[in-house]
């Protein structure tokens, strides 16, 4: 039996209890992410290994925010978020057609928010930390397809424009720093915008 469950909210109560809480559903557009070569050999007439450039391309995303006060100013966040997207591959020198391959990339974060209000616009800046689940059929390293998840750590900056009581339009830019498989040789940094309704009770 989950024993615990009952005393945590009795705990986490005092905090939350004349605060509101905050669901925001956003789109928006990502740009950046992986960029490796694929270990592609090629036969030229001098037998040479030409490998070509293999880099996922820049799409929509869409996704959904959760924030509950814990102080005077102060939220904590969950953030989870989904880009569908293909990754692309130069063909090379030779000209090589590769077909492109489907990939996803879907985040999962916990975070804390700080924001300011000025008059009725409310800047903010949040940091958070989770998982980024990479998902590919595509055979891109070794023969091998891309299914795993990896740790990610964000940074966002934004505001918020009160359009009700209730209501609001939250705007923000958000940095994306994720770990990749050994195989892929690095990390991926990517960036993005967007745009939701914030919905307040």
């Amino acid at each position: 039996m989950r024993w615990w469950l009952p005393i945590l909210a009795y705990l986490l109560l005092p905090l939350t209890a004349s605060a509101q809480f905050e669901l925001t559903p956003f789109v928006g557009y990502r740009v950046g992410g992986l960029s490796f070569d694929p270990g592609i050999v090629c036969i030229a007439l001098v037998g040479v290994e030409c490998p070509a450039e293999a880099q996922s391309r820049d799409s929509e995303l869409y996704g959904l925010v959760a924030d509950v006060p814990i102080g005077s100013n102060w939220m904590l966040e969950l953030l989870v978020s989904r880009q569908e997207t293909e990754i692309e591959f130069d063909p090379g020198p030779l000209e090589i057609v590769i077909l492109d391959q489907d990939f996803d990339l879907s985040i999962l974060q916990v975070g804390l928010l700080r924001q300011w209000q000025r008059d009725r616009i409310a800047p903010f800046m949040a940091v958070g930390i989770g998982v980024a689940r990479l998902e590919s059929p595509a055979e891109t390293v070794e023969g091998s397809a891309i299914d795993e998840g990896r740790l990610a750590a964000s940074v966002a900056a934004g505001l918020k424009l009160p359009l009700q009581d209730w209501l609001a339009l939250r705007l923000e830019g958000r940095g994306y720093w994720v770990d990749l498989p050994a195989s892929l040789d690095g990390e991926m940094i990517q960036t993005e915008l967007t745009t939701g309704l914030t919905f307040r009770w």
